[in-house]
């Protein structure tokens, strides 16, 4: 379902295709006039998987075992592999192979998420921007789904609903999936002490797996549907979210970088053009979020 509704909304978005120069033109950054950094700001944060869904992604890779397992036989320090130690042969040629599928992956995830918001961009300018509808509030679903109903009747209006349910299903069983873990070992990094050998592993796996199944059916289940109950503003709820997902993003590829050229051989670590890459996503990240909170904190006055 989500490569129908990536496919129906490129196809739709070529049926509509306004042409090379205005969509060129459409494509230079400028401000325009009534310009709100309230509105467009929030929806960066979510671009990709967000600052979470990076961090949460790695819980996945591990259980494929990509790079090694989870969990190795503790063995004495000067026996810990290190970057001047080396790699044996068969861990470079796991971490090779590691490499090109978490390479692939996320070229894979790039261009089809450009593609999708690149769809949906021309989409919104050809079919609701002259009728000057902004999608927001409750009607946010309805006013989406005219997009594809304006070309292909009422068969693209359902094709759009049932690929939005089917991707936003799916959306929230990884965050609730994703976000349960994160914050049961998050929790449990902090409490946690080293003492008890298998005994205390054992022990922290039960707790790890009641911590989850708590932070799932209290604050990720729970506490958003009272707050969407109190609001009833989906838009407003998910900029609350991209925001906090912005103010996050310079810290997760900041110190993920780090790690990268502290801990890995230099043959595996990120060379001189993904190291600027990286930086530059930190500053890009952290430019915006400055000046969303400067600007919630001067607006007014």
């Amino acid at each position: 379902m989500a490569a129908v509704l990536i496919l129906s909304t490129f196809a739709t978005a070529l049926a509509v295709f306004p042409g090379w120069s205005p969509y060129v033109r459409g494509l230079v950054p400028v401000l325009p006039a009534g310009f709100d950094a309230y509105f467009v700001l929030p929806w960066i944060g979510f671009l990709l998987a967000g600052a979470a869904g990076m961090m949460w992604y790695s819980y996945w890779v591990a259980a494929r075992s990509y790079g090694g397992p989870v969990f190795e036989e503790e063995k004495p320090e000067e026996e810990k592999l290190t970057v001047e130690s080396g790699f044996e042969a068969d861990k470079r040629s796991w971490l090779h192979s590691w490499l090109t599928i978490m390479g692939t992956a996320a070229a894979v995830g790039a261009v089809g998420a450009t593609l999708v918001n690149l769809s949906f961009l021309t989409l919104g300018a050809e079919l609701l921007g002259p009728l000057r509808i902004i999608p927001e509030g409750m009607r946010v679903a309805e006013d989406i789904a005219r997009m594809l109903s304006d070309v292909w009747g009422p068969l693209g209006a359902w094709i759009l609903i049932v690929g939005i349910f089917v991707a936003l299903w799916g959306s929230i069983l990884a965050n609730q999936d994703g976000w349960g873990r994160m914050y049961a070992d998050a929790t449990l990094m902090l409490f946690s002490t080293k003492r008890g050998g298998e005994s205390k592993t054992i022990r922290q796996a039960g707790m790890r797996l009641h911590l989850k199944n708590a932070y799932i059916t209290l604050v990720l289940t729970a506490v958003p549907v009272i707050v969407f109950l109190m609001l009833r503003d989906p838009v407003g709820i998910l900029s609350i979210g991209g925001i906090i997902s912005a103010a996050h993003l310079p810290f997760v590829v900041a110190l993920t970088l780090y790690l990268n050229l502290r801990r890995l051989p230099r043959e595996f670590g990120p060379g001189p053009l993904w190291t600027a890459a990286a930086m530059a996503a930190i500053f890009f990240y952290a430019f915006f979020s400055g000046f969303y909170f400067y600007s919630l904190l001067f607006r007014h006055r």
